[in-house]
Order: C-alpha cells, then sequence, then structure tokens
C-alpha cells in the first residue's frame, strides 16, 4: 500500500508489483480472448475464474487515485506494466453478460460435477454461474451451503497442517481462503478460532521468510551495485525497507547489514537523481528551443504586439532562472549563448514596438473622431442601412478570422440583411466580399501553423451565398500557401515534422480517409440519437449492464452497425485513424471524430505545388548534412570512446601492476584538439547528440586527469619512500643508533643520488613537490654533519644481573643502549627489546590473552565478570525454536505399523456346521503414522429382512495421516472379518518410533513451558543424542545441525566455543549433508540411501564424544586462570643462557621474547628459542591444582580425557 510521503525506494517497490500484476492480467486476457475466438467460451471463463480472477484483479488495480499514481510514475520513469486492450476486455465482459439457459456449457458442467460429488468443482461452478446470472435461485442457495460447508472443512485442515508443521500448504490454503468471496467470512464463522490461530502462524512464517529476504537482498544489492543498475536496486531497497517496516525486523538485522542497506540506499538515490537531473535539463532545453522557434515563427508571420513581446520577455527570463538553478556547469554553452542572445532579441523588439505604438495611438483617435461624425450624418439619413453596413465594416476591422467567419456563416438570416441582400445593394456586397478577403488575410496572418489549420477546417465544405466558389477556394489556397511558407521558415527546421507535411499533399491513403471519415461521422451522427435513447435507463457503471444493453442495441440496429464496422475495417486497412474495430467507442464518445482538411486537393496549385518542391529539396538537403554531420559524430564519438577504453585499461594496468602508459600521459593536447572538433560540429547535431558527445567528453578528461593524479601520486609515494628510508639512516648515523655506520652511510649516499634524479625529469607527474625539494635538501646537509660526527665510544656495562623486578631490568638495559655497553648482535637485541618494551603492559590483562588465554579480548571479560557459560538464564529464544521443532512438525508423535494383507484360509467345519477360517498375513510394507491411526468397526448383525445373524459381518476401517513418498497422505485401510477370518490389509503392531521416544524423553523434559526457558545445557541434548544407538542417523544428523545453529546464536552464552571439536564435527556434517534435511526425511530413508550410509560411518566415533563435560571442564579452567599475575623470574644473558632469580628451583612455566615471522612476542621458553637479554616470566598460582579442579567439576572419569595441562597453557579459544 502506498502511504503518503513514501520514499523513492518504496514506490519503485510497489511499482514493480503494480507491474507484475497488470502482466499477469494482460497475458490471461489474451489467453481468454484466444480461447473465446475459438469457441472455446466455458474454457475462457473457467481460466477468467482461476486466482487470481481476473476482473476482480482489474477492479483491485484501479483504485481512487491511480491516475495520481500513474503520473507519479511517469514522472519518476517507473514502468507500470502493459496496457489492457479494451477489445479484450469488453470481450471478456460480454461473456458474463451473455443470458444463460439449463442447455448453457456451465451448466451441463454444474450437473456433471454434481453427479460425481466433487463439492470442490461445484462450488467453483457455482461462482461462475453467479457471476453471469446473480438472480439465479437455486444457484445461490446451494453456493450458501457448500460455503459454510467448505469454509469449515479448509479451517480444520489448517488446523490439521499447523500441527503437521506443513508450511508450503498452509500458507497457500490460507491465501485461497483470504480470495474466496464466503457466504459467512472465516473470522465470523463457527470455527474463526482455528482461523486466528492460523493467521498467527502465518504472521510468524512470514517473519522469518521476510527476514531470510532481507539477507538475499543484500546480496543482491552487491550485484546489482556492481552492475549499476539502480532502477532494479531502488525497487529491492524499498522492499527490504517494507518488510523490515512491516515485520518489526529493524532490531534483529545486524550492524553490517544496516550499514550496507544504508550504502546501497545511497548509492541508488544519488544514481536516481543524477538522471532527474539530466532528463530535466533535456527537457527545458528543449522547451527553451521550442519557443525561441514559434516565436521567430510568429514574427515572420507578422502580427505580434508589443504585448506580446513582453510576455516573452517574462518567458526568457523564467528560462533564465531554471538554469541557473540548475548550475551553469551542466547547461550546454551553446544554449547559454542561445539564452543571451535572445534577451538582447527580445529587448530589440520591444523598443521598437513602444514608438510605433505612439504613432497608432494618434491615428486612432483621429479616425475614431471621423467615425463618430460619420455616424452621426448616417443616423440622420438611413439608420437602417446605415446600421447594416457599419457591421459589414466592423467585421472588417477585426483581426481575428475566426470572428470574421462566424460573422460570414451568420450573415443573411435576419430580415433586415435579407432585404438588403435581395436588392442586391452594390455597396453591402462590396463590404461583404472585402470582409472574405480580409478575412483570409488575418487567417494567413495567424501566429501559428496549428490556428492557421484550424481555419482552414472551420471554413471547409461551406459556401457563402455572396462569395463565389473561385473566391473562397483563392483565399483558401493562400492560407495553405502560407502554411508552406511557414514550414519552410522553421529554423531549426524539423525533418519529421517537413515530412509529414509533404505527405499531407501527396499520400493518396490520406486523402481516402479523409472522407471515410466523413462518412463515417455523418453516420455515426445520425446513429447517435437511438443510442442515448437505448442507454438512457442503463447503470454505466455497471459493465455488465453496458455490455448487455451494447449486446442488445447491435442486434436492433444491426444494418447500420455493420455499416459502421465496414467503414472501420477501411480505415485501418488504410493504417488510418481511429483504429478501431468496435463501434461502441465512437457511440460513447470516447473517440472524438472532427472534421479536417483534404489538403491533398489543393497540390495541383502551382504556388501550393512549387512550395511543396522547395520542402522537397530542403527536406534532401537536410538528409544529406545529416549524414554528413553522422560521420563526423560517429568518427568523434568513436575516437572519444576508444581513448576512454585506452585510460581506463592503463589506469587497470597500472593499478595492478605499476605500469606507466607514457602513450596516455602525453594526451592532453589531443583531448583539447577532440574539444575543438566538437565546437565547430556541435551546431550541426542534436540536443540529445549534443549532450552525448558532452558528456564522453567530460568523461575522458575527468578520466586523464585522474590517471595523471594516480601517476604522479605514485611518483610521489616513491620519492616519499626514499625520502623516509634515508631520513631513518641519517637519524640512525646522527644518533648513533646504527649497527653498521659504514654501510648505512654508503646506503645513504646512494638513496640520496636517486632523489636528486627526479629533479631532471621533464613530465611535471614525476617531479618531487615542494616539500619534497626542501626535504632533499635537508638530507644532503645531514649527509655532510654526519661524515663530521661519526666514531664515538661507548661506556660499562653494569646494572642487568642485580634487577629484580621488571621494571628495574628494563631501565638497566635503557642505561646499557644508550653507552652501547655491547655491540653486534648483543647491542642489536638491546635496542630491539627497549624499543619494544610495550610487549610487557598488562594494565589491560594484556598478557592474560597473550600468555595464558588466546581469543577476543570481550570473551576474556566475560571469563572473568562470570557471563560466559553452558546455559543462559534468558533462553526463551531456544525454547521457541525447540518448540517449533517439537510441535509444528508433528515427529512427538510418529507411529510404526504392519501393513498385512490378511487373506482367509479354510479351516474345514465348526460345531453347528459353520464353516472355520484361519487367517493367512502376508507383509506388505511398513508404514509411519503422524499420531495412531483410527480404527472403527461396523457389524452387520441383522439381515436385509431384520433378522440377527448368527455368524455377523464386521467392516474394520483403519485411518490415518501418513508419510507415504516423502508425502503426508490420508489413507483408508478397509478389511472384513467373520468367524475369525480376515480379508484385506490390515495395520497391526503399532510401536512409538526411537525418535518420538527422544523427542517426548529428551527434548520435552528439558522444556519448562511454564516460563519458556530451557532447563538444562543444550550440548547435554546433543550429547543424549549422539549417545542413543536406536535413533536414525538422518534423524541424528537433522537434530544435529538445528541443535548447533540454535546454539552458535549465542555461542559464548551457551559455550559452543569452548569446545576444540563441536564446531569441526559440524562442518564435517554439513559437507556430507550438503543441502538442510528436513524433519521428516528420516522418515523415507530410501531417498537418501548414500547419505545415510556416510551419516552412520561419520556418528560410528562421535558415540564417544561428550560436548557438554568438555565445555564444563574448559569453563571452569579458564575461570582458574583469571586470578593469574606474572612475576619477574630472570633474563637471557649475552651468551643465550638463563639467569633465574631462584636458580635453585626454575618454574614450571617461563615465557621470553622471541622473534616470530620478524616480529618480536612473548612465547613459552624452551632454552633455545629466547632473544639475548630477553625477560623472564612465570606466574604466581599453581596451575596443577587449577587443572584437578576443573576435572573434577567436568565429571570426567579420565583425567587425560582433555589432554595435559602443558597443552592447555596457553588455551585457544574456538572462534
Amino acid at each position: 500500500m502506498l502511504r503518503e510521503g513514501a520514499t523513492d525506494p518504496v514506490i519503485h517497490s510497489l511499482a514493480k508489483e503494480y507491474a507484475r500484476y497488470r502482466t499477469i492480467i494482460d497475458q490471461r486476457l489474451d489467453q481468454c480472448v484466444a480461447l473465446i475466438r475459438s469457441g472455446n467460451k466455458y474454457t475462457a471463463l473457467e481460466l477468467a475464474e482461476e486466482s487470481p480472477n481476473v476482473l476482480d484483479l482489474m477492479e483491485r488495480l484501479s483504485f481512487g487515485g491511480d491516475a495520481k499514481w500513474k503520473e507519479l510514475c511517469e514522472e519518476k520513469s517507473i514502468y507500470l506494466g502493459p496496457n489492457f486492450t479494451d477489445d479484450h476486455v469488453d470481450m471478456l465482459e460480454g461473456l458474463y453478460g451473455e443470458k444463460i439457459s439449463e442447455d448453457h456449457p456451465v451448466f451441463r458442467e454444474y450437473r456433471t460435477a454434481m453427479r460425481s460429488r466433487d463439492e470442490q468443482r461445484t462450488f467453483k461452478i457455482l461462482k461462475t454461474i453467479l457471476r453471469m446470472n446473480p438472480d439465479h435461485e437455486a444457484a445461490k442457495r446451494h453456493f450458501g451451503q457448500l460455503s459454510v460447508k467448505i469454509l469449515e472443512q479448509r479451517l480444520d485442515h489448517l488446523d490439521l497442517l499447523i500441527r503437521e508443521g506443513r508450511k508450503d500448504e498452509l500458507l497457500d490454503i490460507m491465501d485461497e481462503v483470504e480470495s474466496t468471496d464466503w457466504v459467512i467470512p472465516p473470522e465470523k464463522s463457527t470455527k474463526a478460532t482455528l482461523w486466528e490461530n492460523a493467521l498467527a502462524v502465518r504472521q510468524t512464517y512470514r517473519r522469518a521468510d521476510s527476514k531470510l529476504r532481507c539477507e538475499q537482498i543484500l546480496v543482491d544489492l552487491g550485484q546489482l551495485r556492481d552492475a549499476e543498475e539502480w532502477k532494479e536496486a531502488l525497487s529491492l531497497i524499498g522492499e527490504f525497507y517494507e518488510l523490515s517496516q512491516e515485520y518489526d525486523l529493524e532490531s534483529e538485522h545486524a550492524a553490517d547489514d544496516i550499514n550496507a542497506y544504508n550504502e546501497f540506499r545511497e548509492w541508488a538515490e544519488e544514481r536516481m537523481e543524477e538522471d532527474r537531473d539530466a532528463r530535466a535539463l533535456q527537457a527545458l532545453v528543449s522547451r527553451f528551443k521550442n519557443r525561441i522557434t514559434e516565436m521567430k515563427q510568429a514574427e515572420n508571420a507578422g502580427g505580434l504586439s508589443i504585448e506580446n513581446y513582453l510576455e516573452f520577455q517574462a518567458e526568457i527570463n523564467t528560462f533564465r532562472k531554471e538554469f541557473e538553478d540548475m548550475g551553469r556547469s551542466d547547461v550546454p554553452p551553446e544554449v547559454l549563448m542561445d539564452l543571451q542572445k535572445g534577451v538582447g532579441w527580445v529587448k530589440n523588439r520591444i523598443a521598437k514596438q513602444r514608438g510605433r505604438t505612439k504613432r497608432i495611438w494618434i491615428g486612432t483617435v483621429v479616425l475614431t473622431v471621423a467615425a463618430v461624425v460619420a455616424f452621426l450624418i448616417w443616423f440622420n439619413f438611413r439608420q437602417e442601412r446605415s446600421d447594416l453596413l457599419d457591421s459589414v465594416v466592423a467585421a472588417e476591422n477585426l483581426q481575428d478570422p475566426f470572428k470574421q467567419w462566424a460573422f460570414l456563416q451568420s450573415f443573411g438570416q435576419d430580415e433586415v440583411q435579407k432585404k438588403y441582400m435581395e436588392s442586391k445593394d452594390e455597396e453591402l456586397q462590396k463590404g461583404l466580399a472585402s470582409v472574405v478577403e480580409k478575412t483570409f488575410v488575418n487567417a494567413c496572418a495567424l501566429d501559428t501553423a496549428g490556428k492557421q489549420e484550424d481555419f482552414l477546417v472551420a471554413t471547409e465544405g461551406t459556401t457563402l451565398s455572396f462569395a463565389d466558389e473561385p473566391t473562397m477556394k483563392r483565399g483558401r489556397t493562400d492560407v495553405v500557401i502560407k502554411l508552406c511558407e511557414g514550414m519552410l521558415a522553421t529554423n531549426p527546421p524539423n525533418l519529421n515534422a517537413m515530412w509529414d507535411f509533404v505527405q499531407r499533399f501527396r499520400d493518396e491513403d490520406i486523402a481516402k480517409g479523409i472522407k471515410l471519415r466523413k462518412v463515417l461521422r455523418k453516420r455515426v451522427d445520425a446513429l447517435l440519437p437511438a443510442y442515448e435513447e437505448a442507454m438512457k435507463d442503463v447503470d454505466r457503471d455497471l459493465r455488465s449492464e453496458v455490455t448487455r444493453a451494447h449486446l442488445s442495441f447491435s442486434k436492433e440496429r444491426k444494418q447500420d452497425i455493420d455499416g459502421l464496422i465496414a467503414v472501420l475495417t477501411e480505415l485501418k486497412d488504410l493504417n488510418q485513424q481511429p483504429k478501431l474495430l468496435q463501434w461502441q467507442p465512437l457511440m460513447e464518445q470516447e473517440v472524438q471524430l472532427t472534421a479536417e482538411f483534404p489538403f491533398h486537393l489543393y497540390a495541383s496549385s502551382p504556388e501550393v505545388s512549387s512550395l511543396l518542391d522547395e520542402i522537397d529539396g530542403k527536406i534532401r538537403s537536410i538528409q544529406e548534412n545529416s549524414a554528413i554531420a553522422a560521420d563526423e559524430y560517429d568518427d568523434l564519438t568513436g575516437e572519444l570512446a576508444k581513448l576512454k577504453s585506452r585510460i581506463v585499461a592503463a589506469a587497470q594496468k597500472f593499478k595492478s601492476e605499476a605500469e606507466i602508459d607514457n602513450f596516455v600521459l602525453n594526451q592532453g593536447t589531443f583531448i583539447e584538439e577532440l574539444g575543438a572538433r566538437y565546437e565547430k560540429l556541435k551546431n550541426k547535431l542534436q540536443a540529445t547528440e549534443q549532450l552525448e558527445v558532452s558528456k564522453q567528453l567530460r568523461e575522458v578528461r575527468t578520466l586523464w586527469n585522474t590517471y595523471r593524479h594516480l601517476v604522479r601520486e605514485s611518483s610521489k609515494k616513491k620519492i616519499e619512500e626514499l625520502l623516509v628510508q634515508a631520513e631513518e639512516i641519517a637519524d640512525s648515523l646522527d644518533a648513533g643508533r646504527s649497527q653498521n655506520p659504514k654501510g648505512d652511510l654508503s646506503t645513504l649516499g646512494e638513496t640520496i643520488k636517486k632523489l636528486v634524479s627526479f629533479r631532471g625529469n621533464q613530465e611535471e607527474a614525476f617531479k618531487p613537490s615542494f616539500v619534497q625539494e626542501r626535504r632533499i635538501n635537508k638530507l644532503v646537509e645531514m649527509q655532510g654533519k654526519i661524515l663530521a660526527k661519526m666514531g664515538q665510544g661507548t661506556q660499562a656495562r653494569g646494572e642487568l644481573s642485580e634487577a629484580t623486578d621488571l621494571e628495574s631490568y628494563l631501565a638497566a638495559m635503557d642505561r646499557a643502549r644508550q653507552v652501547k655497553a655491547y655491540d653486534g648482535i648483543a647491542l642489536q637485541a638491546l635496542q630491539e627489546i627497549t624499543t619494544n618494551r610495550n610487549i610487557f603492559s598488562n594494565d589491560r590483562g594484556q598478557l592474560h590473552r597473550k600468555l595464558i588465554f588466546i581469543g577476543p579480548e570481550e570473551v576474556w571479560g566475560k571469563i572473568k565478570t562470570g557471563e560466559l557459560g553452558v546455559l543462559p538464564d534468558d533462553s526463551q529464544r531456544e525454547y521457541e525454536d525447540l518448540s517449533v521443532i517439537v510441535s509444528a512438525s508433528g515427529i512427538r508423535d510418529v507411529w510404526r505399523y504392519k501393513l498385512n494383507n490378511c487373506t482367509p484360509v479354510s479351516a474345514g467345519i465348526g460345531t453347528g456346521g459353520q464353516p472355520k477360517y484361519n487367517t493367512k498375513k502376508d507383509l506388505l510394507q511398513f508404514l509411519l503414522s503422524f499420531g495412531q491411526i483410527q480404527q472403527e468397526k461396523i457389524e452387520e448383525k441383522f439381515d436385509e429382512t431384520g433378522k440377527p445373524v448368527d455368524n455377523p459381518v464386521a467392516k474394520v476401517m483403519q485411518q490415518g495421516n501418513f508419510l507415504i513418498g516423502g508425502k503426508r497422505e490420508g489413507r483408508l485401510f478397509e478389511s472384513t472379518h467373520w468367524g475369525g477370518a480376515i480379508k484385506g490389509p490390515m495395520l497391526e503392531e503399532p510401536q512409538l518410533t526411537p525418535e518420538s521416544k527422544f523427542v517426548q524423553e529428551q527434548i520435552e523434559r528439558r522444556l519448562n513451558s511454564e516460563n519458556r526457558k530451557v532447563l538444562k545445557p543444550l550440548l547435554d541434548l546433543l550429547d543424549a543424542l549422539l549417545l542413543d544407538p536406536q535413533i536414525s542417523p538422518l534423524f541424528k544428523a537433522y537434530m544435529h545441525d538445528k541443535l548447533f545453529e540454535i546454539m552458535s546464536m549465542r555461542a559464548d552464552e551457551w559455550g559452543v566455543r569452548l569446545s576444540p571439536y563441536l564446531k569441526k564435527d559440524h562442518e564435517q556434517l554439513k559437507a556430507i549433508m550438503q543441502l538442510p534435511l528436513k524433519v521428516t526425511d528420516w522418515m523415507s530413508p530410501t531417498s537418501y540411501q548414500a547419505m545415510q550410509a556416510q551419516l552412520t560411518t561419520f556418528y560410528r566415533p562421535l558415540g564417544q564424544r561428550r560436548y557438554g563435560s568438555e565445555v564444563k571442564f574448559n569453563l571452569s579452567f579458564l575461570r582458574g586462570l583469571t586470578g593469574v599475575n606474572f612475576p619477574f623470574a630472570g633474563y637471557v644473558d649475552e651468551r643465550g643462557n638463563p639467569r633465574y632469580l631462584d636458580s635453585g628451583k626454575p618454574p614450571a612455566f617461563v615465557w621470553c621474547v622471541s622473534r616470530e615471522e620478524g616480529k618480536l612476542s612473548l612465547e613459552r621458553y624452551v632454552g633455545s628459542n629466547a632473544l639475548l637479554f630477553s625477560p623472564l616470566l612465570t606466574v604466581d598460582k599453581d596451575l596443577e591444582a587449577v587443572f584437578k579442579k576443573a576435572l573434577l567439576e567436568s565429571g570426567a572419569s579420565s583425567a587425560n580425557r582433555f589432554g595435559s595441562l602443558k597443552n592447555l597453557v596457553p588455551f585457544r579459544y574456538s572462534d
């Protein structure tokens, strides 16, 4: 639903859905029409009635504000789907308007459905009958009965589907229920509670589906952004927003997903704004040029007043403001030039007009005085004749030819005019002739070609008693000539308009079309009164009534209607308007048949023919010039595209391989030459072509400047790297920190030599910046100072062996480094350790996470605060997830039955002469039933006459819901029992499946429905699952996967990452499964034989796993480590030997500074991995005692089950 203030993404999303439904309607209409035309009307009705019903869907799409909606989408260039063909809609509605009797095919289908007791089909056919004949009482009564019955069946079935967890079927049936017009709606039926429950379950399902859909939308948006498909992306962004709003998903989206959504939305809206601005600019440019052209054409035709020029000046100012609002950089320069010229031109014309206006005013005053005097004289002598001649003179002085023509047409209708016409008053006749002449002169002076054509249409086919036909034709010819001259004077010329103009004079089909339309107008005008009378009492808002009235009228006036259709057919064959084959739009006046002017009759005039030849010549000239300009345009755009491709390729190669393309780097002059060529060519191009070339030029210039900038920045980066390297060497030599002064001094000299070489490069992109130049000069100065300064000595060694704590030991190392107490490798070791002393920092527990715990900082924080565990306090979410598996799927109550085929076998004669039987039972198959079967036994204790039967026959009917072929099906098995014999199929020996036992005994007893929480760790439940040998491997795999997913949502609180095997085992399981299993797949093992074999092998060793004990041990052990500190234990001397504070009792756990992959880090000391002068750290707690306590709390029977203490430190937290 479109809300007030909806954003563009939401509008795009709704428009996409709207277009989809319009496409469905259009396709279904085409199919229905094809069936109707082939004579299969009932099949067409059936197809139209299929969900969604075609006419109902059309009605829903024709909502109150649909015109505003379409206008909004058109403004934003959004596709709304195909338009419906009116003929197709009328044909389909015509089916519903047909009168039907008991012999109609729809009633025959109804009777067939009744005989076969197919209530569903009967109900469907009754809906069709009532659409065609709403007053059929028997159909209404039967429809009402079936409506109540079928709705209750649907609601019962929905309840069953909910209990069995059959989601897809549930959603399909709910859609069907909602789309059906029931006599009593489901929310008011006797089983309304079932419907309310179904609505709640559907909301849960849809919410989960919407969350998955949102995740998929983000993936699709990434692909669309790569492809720059912003319109499709906008619709998906709107869908994401609508789903999140409708199902309250905002708080459940991950922060990364929200950030990604916001990035995609900003990108799509930015592209939309760019497209909108480009279209607005193009439209504005087009309007401006058209207005300039219209004004100049009007001026050429004459008759413009100062008011016209002032009005145009205001329009020019408006255009200028709009261009300024858009930003001058986006407006083509030639348009700005035309704007400036237009301002000057209109100012010029206004100045001239003001001078003329003054003179005209004086002359007008003089003429007015003379006219008043003349009037007084005439009034005294011949008032009547005077009035008449005055009216003629007044008409002659009119400037509007349409008013003049109206005067001429009405002249001679009153008695005075007739009298003077009959007396052939010479002055009057001259006056009228002058008015006729002036009328055509004024028509020639009309300011637009459209008005001139309207005048020709108004005068066509009419005569004046006081004007002969040659005069009239001459006048019309003059107007046609003016039209031709105006077309020739159009600047810039419009090739399509000129071609269409010429065709109107020379195309024979157009001439025939004019004649046919004239005939059509006469026939429509003649038939219209009868049609209005026939439609007088018809409610035109009801399509069915209108259709029936049309059918009736077409039968009554068949000959007239056939005549209309014949003319319409001829017009369609000529490809002439109106392109219809139906008569109804003509009578409803939806299509206007306006009068037309026969231009072809004036083509033979010498003046017109000459002008038409000139127009033809101009068309040929334009085509030739356009072809030349097109070639130049193609050459220019081709070169720009080629250069753009070369620049892009060069940039990509530079980014990937750092290779510079000097050819591209030197194309600056060539790009300017291309710009100059465009300036010469642009006046010959269309506006769209100008925009395209201008856009390509901007892109090429931008890309070239970008590439040049990349090369320059890369060059600067290389210079910067050399500078940093040289400055570091110079600083080291200057401070006396160099380990190899002679070698470093040589390296410094070579580096400075390379830097100086950059100064001499001719290409500006490779030269160092001003700041880099200054740094190079400074390095040259430092090089001289260092050469004069080298050669200082070192001082004593001293205090390292006396240090008793880490702080005093590091201070002693600093002093030894400063006085260079050691040299070579020893001095380097001193410098490295003192430089990297931050590795010993422990103000935020850093040493704990380096030495005894490898994992995220937040997890270590949770361990210290006791937040990490195996059973969270609030486990409602996990409770609900497990409850859905247990209750919705139906697997808690699955029974295994033997299906035996029972055959009676004679066992002789019993007492009383009655035959005896035994029963032979052949096992047909094992069946799995959702819940226990229902069994009913019916005995026939009396015969047909009502007498008791000695050995009564009993029928046993067993009914249940089984899984057969992977699908849930209801089956009924019927057997006959008599005298100890059984005949027919029978279900026996029911057993509750081990899987259902597991659900009831293991899962359900861990769920507290009162508090909606899980009572015990889920890892214990997983252990119990893996230990049970009777459970199907497929069921184990499904539950294993689900339990891991549930725990992974809060992995730290369920202890998932405290097990090194749990995640690895699950990954192996997923590799075997490949695709997720359904909750009932274990009931159809034949479909998964290969997987079942793999799973059996997989789960065999997993029976020895004890995830729960393992995690409890690790949790206890980690909690014991939180109180550990790391005191100073000694150091490694210059020979690599350890020196402990207590040499008689070395500690069990010792860490040292070691080098790994070129970096210094703290590692367990093994005797040979320590850096010289590395401090040695130990722990102040008995880790063996911590280990034993963890074993005790885990309940493990063996001390070796979780590895040795040595392997557990550091503890590696699984990610």
